[in-house]
């Protein structure tokens, strides 16, 4: 009986599955238990809304394909209510994905990819865009929401990184007013989590790093966005001509020429108005080739099925059917 227990307890410390150690930065190295890491992972953008939802299974799959982190991007509605107590059911949910993360031994970043008070000229939020950089009130909640973060996953080592905000936009408000948001967020992170890995953005949608973003600490990770090549085209027409709109007008034809690659397999459009004031509508939309001749018509009338509302919770293009 004696040797039946040993051996019972052998099985399952050997079946056990191993704990990812902490991620650490050591100079120009991104190391665990002292040993260099390449991470090589996946963004799960908007992981919990309608049409993006992912699951365990994708974590298993993802695994399976010799990945070993996930990108996770939050909006701060999703963990925060309006009167600023914390969303315990959300949190729930990304409580779930660290246990996925932990199960099929995956890191996971947590992104803070919409603010509060919006850090883009692109995200409507809360009545306004960009709002981040000169409001004192959504400066102080984006910063306590970090400390919250950081309090419920400090010594968990599978949440590898906080990533402060994506893809940073100060617009006019000056690259100086993001620096010192970096700076003051890292520091109240620091005050409750002093070894997680902190991920740092510079200006003009991360789209490079300039002097002076750097933060005084030694496990930070800086990181810039680029979107070149083939493999991803950003083409628009907002027909606008750079003019802030506001008032009434009426329906507008815009026409947009592209040209694909012969290897283009699928596109989607986005319909999206951009630093205006009011409300806006879109109608018939028609797709031509160099000839004129109609490939693809859809029109809001009939078609609505075909739309489905970008990234929400975000409070812009809902369907009105009366219009």
């Amino acid at each position: 009986m004696r040797i039946s227990v040993l051996l019972l307890s052998l099985f399952f410390a050997v079946s056990a599955v191993a704990e990812l150690p902490p991620l650490k930065v050591d100079g120009r190295r991104l190391t665990a238990d002292g040993k260099e890491v390449r991470l090589r992972g996946i963004n799960w953008g908007w992981w919990h809304h309608g049409g993006t939802i992912y699951t365990e299974t994708h974590m298993k799959q993802q695994a399976e394909w010799g990945t070993n982190v996930v990108r996770l991007p939050i909006s701060y509605t999703d963990v925060a209510n309006k009167d600023g107590s914390w969303n315990e059911d959300n949190f729930a949910k990304l409580d779930e994905v660290v246990r996925w993360a932990k199960k099929h031994n995956q890191y996971v970043i947590i992104d803070m990819h919409v603010c509060v008070g919006g850090q883009t000229i692109a995200h409507y939020v809360e009545g306004g865009r960009n709002r981040i950089w000169t409001d004192a009130e959504a400066q102080r909640r984006h910063i306590d929401l970090w400390r919250e973060l950081a309090r419920r996953y400090r010594g968990e080592p599978v949440v590898a990184a906080y990533e402060m905000m994506n893809e940073p936009t100060t617009d006019t408000a000056g690259r100086k007013s993001l620096i010192d948001l970096n700076r003051r967020t890292v520091a109240a992170i620091r005050e409750i989590d002093p070894d997680k890995i902190i991920v740092v953005s510079d200006d003009n949608w991360s789209a490079s790093l300039g002097d002076g973003v750097e933060v005084k600490d030694p496990n930070i990770l800086y990181t810039f966005h680029f979107y070149l090549g083939d493999l991803l085209v950003w083409a628009g027409n907002h027909g606008e001509d750079g003019k802030k709109l506001s008032g009434t007008r009426g329906w507008t034809k815009f026409e947009l020429p592209l040209e694909f690659s012969g290897d283009i397999k699928a596109f989607s459009l986005l319909l999206r108005s951009v630093r205006n004031s009011g409300r806006v509508w879109f109608d018939d939309i028609k797709l031509t080739d160099a000839k004129g001749r109609i490939l693809y018509s859809i029109s809001f009338d009939r078609d609505t099925e075909s739309f489905f509302v970008e990234r929400p919770p975000v409070t812009v293009g809902a369907y009105d059917e009366w219009r």
